[in-house]
């Protein structure tokens, strides 16, 4: 019996084994499939990446396509603009000579802008002028209209003084006939 107690209990613990066993073999069976799902997931990512990709090549090479047929338009118009025109000496020299008149309009606008200030700046001084003239002249004909009556008080004051100056002489001559008509 001791026995049969002894390989029941290595059947117990081979058994456990075996279920620890199982259930490492289903978490790595667990562990694989996430990988395979995750790799599957990046191989449908990465294949609309390169079905995007090969769209946008397909654009570029349509923009190319077209730009190559613009740049052939374009140099056809170049040539017979160059044709047109006499060259590209020709056309630098005029745009040279119109660069050249457009500088001197230039200056000229400024220098009539500049003149049309100076006038601006000129009639307003005379504008203020004539108002401070007419404010001058008034103030100067308020001085002399002052002047001439201090002019006036001093004429009156002086004639005052020659009227008593003559009466003081004449006070003095009497008062000198007095004098003389006593000590003679």
């Amino acid at each position: 019996l001791s026995k049969c107690e002894a390989e029941i209990r290595s059947s117990e613990d081979v058994l456990k084994s075996l279920a620890e066993d199982k259930i490492r073999a289903l978490g790595e069976l667990k562990r694989v499939v996430e990988l395979r799902d995750a790799s599957q997931n990046q191989i449908n990512m990465l294949s609309e990446e390169l079905r995007a990709s090969e769209e946008k090549i397909n654009g570029l090479k349509l923009i190319i396509e077209s730009s190559d047929k613009l740049i052939e338009e374009l140099e056809l118009e170049k040539n017979e603009i160059t044709e047109l025109s006499g060259g590209r000496d020709n056309i630098s020299a005029e745009r040279d000579a119109i660069t050249a008149e457009i500088t001197e309009i230039k200056l000229k606008i400024i220098e009539t802008e500049k003149d049309v200030e100076n006038l601006i700046a000129a009639a307003v001084s005379l504008e203020i002028s004539d108002s401070n003239r007419a404010e001058r002249i008034e103030a100067i004909n308020q001085e002399i209209a002052e002047l001439n009556f201090k002019n006036d008080e001093i004429k009156a004051s002086i004639q005052s003084v020659n009227d008593n100056i003559t009466a003081l002489r004449s006070s003095c001559k009497e008062f000198e006939a007095e004098i003389i008509s006593f000590t003679e």
